[in-house]
């Protein structure tokens, strides 16, 4: 793990980054889908440092938990509002988002019913198979990361003939966010840094568009500062050669 924060090796990927950029069309705008890798820019003071290279980076869809409409949340306060002897189980950020109804966190739930923070998707199936009495929703957000965990509690719940268990959804998909990005047209990018994590479960194929429809390059990355920077120096360099692709890095 240190050598992908190895400061030599940095500096020497952020001079390529400088050449690279000057020799592609200005401002190079690279979009970093994930929000692990906004933070992970930010934490390790590589925003700055592209930025001062030559290269602006454009936070994209990010949070599942932050693009999920408030009409679901205020749907999840309703539920244990006013519905008596219900557990709302649910991730613990989610519980913090504000809306015009407030957040759950601050929600005053009717009788009998309370908001669980649980960890897993399991957790929360585990709580209705401990409480057969209580119905127990499981309110779920994610990408394509936690789908798969989400959907695997409404199989075995049904397999199991746990009644009185249900989620309410807030689920999203990467590629559908990305051509909605590119189809209103409303930034010039140079290219998509691919989130590590989602790219494990779906792959490169479901990315192809980007370079076959919009020519845009792009590059699959981990979250380590070299993972990053190698990820936009293949980003560029297809740029560079009018490439575009999907690289995996």
């Amino acid at each position: 793990m240190s050598a992908l924060r190895d400061k030599r090796t940095i500096d020497r990927r952020i001079d390529e980054v400088r050449d690279l950029a000057a020799a592609l069309p200005s401002p190079v705008r690279i979009m970093e889908v994930c929000g692990t890798h906004t933070m992970a820019l930010h934490r390790s003071g590589l925003k700055p440092r592209l930025e001062e290279a030559g290269v602006e980076m454009v936070s994209g869809p990010g949070c599942p938990v932050c693009i999920t409409p408030d009409s679901i949340h205020e749907a999840a306060i309703r539920l244990v509002t006013r519905r008596e002897g219900l557990i709302l189980a649910t991730f613990g950020d989610m519980t913090r988002v504000p809306t015009r109804k407030g957040s759950l966190r601050e929600a005053v739930p009717a009788h009998g019913s309370l908001v669980r923070i649980v960890y897993s998707p399991e957790d929360a199936l585990e709580t209705a198979r401990k409480a057969p009495e209580r119905e127990v929703v499981f309110f779920g957000a994610g990408f394509e990361t936690t789908i798969p965990g989400i959907a695997y509690t409404v199989r075995r719940a049904f397999e199991e003939k746990v009644r009185n268990y249900s989620v309410l959804t807030a689920l999203w998909l990467i590629p559908p966010a990305i051509r909605a990005i590119l189809e209103a047209g409303e930034c010039t990018l140079a290219g998509f840094l691919y989130p590590g994590h989602v790219s494990v479960i779906i792959g490169e194929a479901p990315y192809a568009f980007v370079a076959g429809e919009f020519g845009v390059p792009g590059a699959i990355a981990g979250f380590e500062p070299l993972e990053m920077l190698n990820g936009i120096l293949s980003i560029m360099g297809q740029a560079k050669k009018n490439s575009p692709g999907v690289a995996n890095e």
